[in-house]
């Protein structure tokens, strides 16, 4: 199921997948936050959060498939590179939307690998 939804000059795009995995895009010339998407699109801000991490999960695993990676630091940095991430605080909020499996993951190769600066 796919529609377009266009309210005070915002398009959104809301697709639900065979798969069950909701995609929420939104185009704007500024930043918007999550309630904003929400009260725009009338669903819960739970719902966009949710559907965030369903489609980071997504791209996580379609990057790693990709680029064969077998690194779970390499996957972030080739996201963070894809999504624009610059500073620390933008990159600590990128990590929480994660799952929490995967960010395990992340944490546990970077004590590993000493890639990390709190072993």
């Amino acid at each position: 199921m796919k529609k377009i939804v266009s309210k005070e000059g915002v398009s959104y795009f809301y697709e639900m997948s065979d798969d069950d995995v909701e995609c929420i895009a939104y185009e704007t010339n500024k930043y918007i936050t999550g309630s904003e998407v929400a009260s725009r699109l009338d669903i819960s801000r739970s719902a966009v959060s949710q559907s965030l991490k369903r489609s980071i999960k997504r791209v996580y695993f379609g990057v790693k498939k990709r680029y064969k990676l077998t690194s779970d630091i390499e996957v972030m940095c080739i996201m963070s590179t894809m999504f624009n991430i610059r500073t620390e605080s933008e990159y600590k909020k990128f990590f929480n939307f994660f799952p929490s499996n995967i960010k395990d993951n992340v944490n546990a190769e970077a004590k590993r690998t000493g890639y990390c600066r709190n072993n």
